[in-house]
């Protein structure tokens, strides 16, 4: 259910479901988690990332961008199902 409701909200806030699938596979892919990974994991995966990452300002922002459309998704998601 946390899943339909996740991809749905990013289904609504987007162009196509082609545009919403294909930014769920990049964020997923760029942080190394599963796509049904809660908010406590996304934030470990931004940590690592980060971390990984230290030296690589270009990426830091990719990593953060990445990291704040998954939260607002899921964030826009709990809202719609409440």
């Amino acid at each position: 259910m946390r899943r339909r409701a996740f991809l749905q909200s990013l289904i609504a806030g987007s162009d196509s479901l082609l545009t919403a699938l294909a930014f769920v596979f990049y964020a997923v892919q760029l942080l190394g988690i599963k796509p049904d990974a809660d908010n406590n994991e996304i934030n470990r995966a931004l940590n690592r990332k980060k971390y990984e990452y230290r030296l690589d300002p270009a990426m830091r922002n990719k990593l953060e961008e990445a990291h704040s459309q998954l939260m607002m998704a899921a964030f826009n998601a709990r809202i719609r199902v409440s």
